[in-house]
């Protein structure tokens, strides 16, 4: 039995498109994120006893130029959680949140955006 995993990843990738809207009645606010943008997430998680895990994850989305040198975040998402579990039963909570963020060239309206669950979960897995 082992008694501490640590896990850990770091993720670079592409947009190609993002667009969030917020809807207000009839006026809708539509955050573009800018044409040339990457998404960085970083990643860990702890495991221990075989009986508890505890994760955080966090997101940032960043602007960059091919023919000058910057990169400028526009967005950090963040996530970080813990369950308890006991065979296909978990017992736990997580904690979501995404923020703007403003910058000197930043024109976009922006959001922020928050929440928190705490569940009761069964899983399973079918092998073949």
């Amino acid at each position: 039995m082992t008694w501490l995993t640590l896990a850990w990843a770091l993720t670079v990738g592409f947009l190609p498109m993002q667009t969030d809207a917020i809807y207000r009645g009839s006026i809708v606010d539509k955050i573009v994120a800018p044409e040339n943008a990457l998404a960085t997430t970083f990643e860990f998680e702890a495991r221990a006893f075989d009986c508890f895990k505890a994760w955080t994850t966090m997101r940032s989305y960043e602007e960059f130029s091919y023919d000058r040198i910057y990169m400028v975040p526009w967005r950090i998402d963040f996530a970080i959680g813990a369950e308890v579990y006991y065979g296909p039963f978990a017992l736990g909570v997580w904690h979501e949140c995404d923020h703007g963020v403003l910058s000197y060239n930043y024109t976009q309206p922006w959001y922020a955006r928050g929440t928190t669950e705490i569940y009761l979960s069964i899983r399973g897995k079918v092998e073949f």
